[in-house]
């Protein structure tokens, strides 16, 4: 599912912490989380955009989880406070059978890039500008780039610089800090996440964001119902779930109605996620998801739950986490290969439906074409009504 947005800033109560959600001070006992719970739900209930509403619930639904739970408020507390920027990565509750967990990445010398292209007119809407940087958000000032990142361009004939006297050693040039990466999840199969996360990008347009796997060199997976709206509003970047390092994305091949798109985008960083070409899942068969959840990077196991189709087309079902932003995201087997990516599921979010690995196959044999000759009506078998 792609989360779309009408203005480039998220809603406010993402910026805040659990406590100003419920409007309750840091030492509040569990009975008075519970009631100032109950005290917003209510409140809720008489908005009338249903939107809005669901997910203002989830805000505050998870807040409240949080708090009234020793354990987790303790480490949320923990984190909460930690003098290092880091990306909180948080998760809403678990479909029956499934486990969402909570990741955190902690970034070491690296100055978060924002997403907005200082030379474009278009804004953008990203889960990684607005929501994921927890500890601090970076000044979007030209002066406040990462001095630890640095541009080398071929010199020009008359910049090069003059030669080195004879017997003179030349002085060498200083070498930036190397950046280092921390990723941190409360997940049972935190190596498999740890493994996963350096494939997974954030797909950001103007219009709105979801999920994509690097799956070979410059080329990334997502679901074509993701770029649809975001095709001709301006430039669309992948975004690395780690690094923050950006790539434009320029060229796409499609399946119609089938919503799977190979986007080309030079220069990403990431590593290359192996598909699972024969997958045939059975009862019992284990899949783990990472995406943006609602901009927030979650992960979950889960269970194959049988198939599904629409219009011919065959859909991997399982009880994986699915939320608005995890679309186009990697849904992969025990051993991280790649069996489907996430797509989406009804309202209550009782079950989520994957896009096969045979139909991501079936790319190979797609032309790739510039970005802005995708079409403007894209419809996938999971939308569209006839």
């Amino acid at each position: 599912m792609t989360k779309t947005s009408s203005s480039p800033d998220r809603d406010p109560m993402a910026k805040q912490t659990y406590y100003e959600i419920l409007g309750i001070p840091q030492d509040a006992a569990a009975d008075a989380v519970e009631q100032a719970y109950a005290a917003q739900k209510q409140l809720l209930q008489t908005h009338s955009d249903l939107e809005h509403r669901r997910n203002q619930l989830a805000f505050i639904q998870h807040a409240r989880d949080v708090l009234v739970d020793d354990k987790k408020r303790a480490h949320y507390d923990s984190q909460f406070h930690a003098e290092q920027p880091m990306v909180v990565v948080e998760a809403t509750s678990p479909l029956p059978l499934g486990r969402v967990f909570l990741m955190t990445i902690l970034v070491g010398t690296l100055v978060f890039w924002w997403l907005h292209d200082h030379h474009s007119e278009t804004p953008l809407t990203s889960p990684v500008n607005n929501t994921l940087v927890a500890a601090k958000t970076p000044d979007h000032s030209e002066d406040n780039e990462d001095k630890n990142i640095v541009f080398e361009t071929p010199a020009a004939e008359g910049d090069k610089p003059p030669p080195t006297a004879a017997g003179v050693p030349p002085t060498p040039a200083a070498t930036p800090p190397k950046k280092t990466y921390q990723i941190r999840t409360t997940a049972t199969d935190a190596e498999l996440v740890k493994k996963l996360i350096w494939s997974v990008y954030a797909v950001v347009g103007a219009r709105g964001f979801g999920t994509g796997v690097m799956v070979d060199g410059d080329h990334l997976l997502t679901n074509c119902h993701v770029i649809a709206a975001n095709v001709h509003t301006g430039k669309m970047f992948a975004i690395n779930a780690v690094t923050k390092d950006r790539a434009e994305i320029t060229d796409v091949a499609y399946l119609d109605h089938q919503d799977a798109c190979l986007l080309h985008a030079a220069g990403l960083t990431g590593h290359s996620i192996d598909i699972n070409v024969f997958a045939q899942p059975i009862s019992g068969f284990k899949t783990h998801n990472i995406g943006y959840a609602n901009g927030r990077l979650i992960s979950s196991e889960g269970e194959f739950t049988g198939w599904a189709y629409k219009f011919g087309q065959k859909f991997l079902v399982s009880n994986n986490f699915c939320d608005h932003g995890v679309s186009g995201g990697p849904l992969v087997d025990d051993d991280g290969r790649l069996v489907g990516l996430t797509t989406g599921g009804p309202p209550d979010k009782s079950y989520c439906l994957s896009v096969t690995s045979d139909t991501i196959n079936s790319l190979k044999f797609e032309p790739s074409r510039p970005l802005d000759q995708f079409p403007d009506n894209y419809t996938s078998n999971v939308s569209r009504r006839s």
